[in-house]
């Protein structure tokens, strides 16, 4: 079992985003396997429904759903501890995806942490990736914006994704479990779009997976924390340490 490079799954996804109308890049980090064995996520309280739906989601087998998974990754130039380094728990991943979730030993995931790796060490790419694939589509944004900073987050966003076409606010903790309260947006509003980005952790895992399910021809893409780094959360170390370049990224106002 083994994880690609950074670059490797970053021209993979270029490849099937210029190639099909129907592609879905979901990531899959140790909070999300925390759930799926049982355990609970600073995030994310357990329950077997919400256990459920991730292992459904992490279960669809197609090329075109590509799955960044946070195992056995490599070591690349600039990784360091909290920014962007590999787990010290990777042999307990491992083993538990072994025995329980009926991954072959011989699978080969892609990387869970490209986005944030080139919005740091490789901004050109990034660049690239957002003005092909991004900003010039028709979009819906799935994510929660700060109360009392709601104009000042969304004008962040939309100078690093482009216009946002249909915006749909879920909850910063637990959003899966207010998802009756947002997910019939989704539904109403995802037939008008290109593109969706889910910016909901693991609940947005589980609307990928149902897109999916409801065969949405769409590009549905998870940038991860980037988003946070964006909208100046620092919600991660290495937003902390490196969220600051993120600005470099962002089109003029």
């Amino acid at each position: 079992m083994k994880t690609r490079k950074t670059i490797e799954t970053y021209e993979r996804l270029c490849n099937f985003l210029d190639n099909n109308t129907k592609v879905y890049y979901s990531r899959y980090g140790d909070g999300d396997f925390n759930i799926m064995n049982g355990k609970r996520e600073k995030m994310h309280e357990w329950s077997p429904e919400l256990q459920q739906e991730l292992r459904e989601s992490f279960a669809i087998d197609d090329p075109c759903y590509i799955k960044g998974a946070m195992v056995n990754y490599p070591l690349e130039p600039g990784m360091t501890h909290g920014v962007f380094a590999p787990a010290t728990n990777n042999t307990e991943i491992e083993n538990w995806l072994l025995n329980n979730q009926k991954v072959d030993s011989e699978t080969i995931f892609d990387s869970h942490i490209m986005f944030h790796y080139i919005s740091v060490f490789k901004q050109e790419l990034m660049i690239d990736f957002l003005n092909k694939y991004i900003r010039p589509k028709k979009k819906m944004f799935i994510n929660c914006l700060t109360e009392g900073k709601e104009m000042y987050e969304l004008e962040k966003l939309e100078r690093f994704v482009g216009k946002i076409d249909h915006f749909v606010q879920v909850p910063f903790h637990d959003a899966y479990y207010k998802m009756d309260e947002w997910w019939p947006e989704i539904e109403e509003y995802i037939d008008q779009v290109d593109l969706c980005i889910p910016a909901a952790g693991m609940a947005g895992r589980v609307a990928q997976k149902r897109l999916w399910n409801l065969d949405k021809d769409i590009h549905s893409i998870d940038l991860g924390s980037v988003i946070d780094a964006v909208t100046e959360r620092s919600t991660r170390t290495w937003i902390v340490r490196t969220g600051h370049i993120i600005n470099n990224l962002l089109m003029e106002k």
